[in-house]
């Protein structure tokens, strides 16, 4: 592909893509979904070991210290979930009467 440059001004004086604030938007958002990606890898091979792997090692082995009782590898997704399907439930139920709110004023009836 060719680029025209009008005559007169060198390389130097061509604002390259990486000059537009746009472009550190997209270089954060990288930096943000590198994070998400890193941190999303950690907790899957941490509870991997934890609830997988850690049942087949001696009990007496130091690495049992590094996680918390096994009982917590069954509470604690499920305590997540709850509290994610809670989350969800709760703004369907804010958006379906914020929805029949504005159709009640616009028809003139009280909800």
């Amino acid at each position: 592909m060719v680029s025209w440059q009008p005559s007169g001004l060198s390389n130097s004086c061509v604002a390259s893509a990486n000059e537009y604030p746009h472009d550190h938007q997209a270089t954060s958002d990288k930096l943000l979904g590198g994070a998400m990606l890193f941190v999303a890898a950690f907790v899957f091979i941490y509870y991997t070991i934890w609830a997988l792997l850690l049942p087949f090692i001696s009990s007496d082995s130091s690495i049992h210290t590094l996680f918390p009782p096994r009982e917590w590898a069954i509470k604690l997704p499920l305590l997540l979930l709850l509290s994610g399907i809670t989350a969800v439930g709760l703004f369907f139920t804010k958006v379906m009467f914020s929805e029949a709110r504005k159709k009640a004023a616009k028809g003139g009836k009280k909800v």
